[in-house]
């Protein structure tokens, strides 16, 4: 999960751009910023073959998914990544449930819910006090 807020802009390799607006005080100008942050589909390959290895031969299928803040402007710089879905927090519960349809299923409904408050929740926290 992502916490970057604003316009990001995606693309397939290399850093990511954030961007984002600081409203200027009484009678000054607003500033635009700009940041990079890694390359999340980056960072979810390398973390997702960590897991792999912690579980074994569980035969359980680890698929990666990038969530961003419901107020985050995503923009692709290209053509969209098909191979890792990147959503919206809303996003999540469905993304989750729709992966697990395209393979044999493993998680039932409420597994899935649980994991998703057991990955969420922490997120919609920030998001509330930002």
């Amino acid at each position: 999960m992502k916490n970057q807020s604003g316009k990001v802009v995606l693309k397939k390799h290399g850093d990511y751009k954030q961007y984002y607006t600081e409203k200027g005080k009484k009678g000054q100008a607003d500033k635009q910023h700009e940041y990079l942050f890694k390359n999340p589909m980056d960072e979810s390959r390398f973390f997702a073959k960590r897991i792999e290895q912690r579980i074994g031969a569980t035969k359980i299928p680890v698929r990666s998914v990038i969530i961003f803040p419901e107020h985050a402007e995503i923009t692709w710089d290209g053509t969209p990544e098909n191979e890792i879905p990147i959503i919206h927090r809303k996003q999540l519960i469905q993304t989750l449930k729709e992966e697990n349809e395209k393979n044999e299923r493993v998680l039932s409904d409420d597994q899935i819910d649980e994991l998703y408050h057991l990955l969420a929740d922490e997120s919609i926290e920030l998001e509330k006090n930002s």
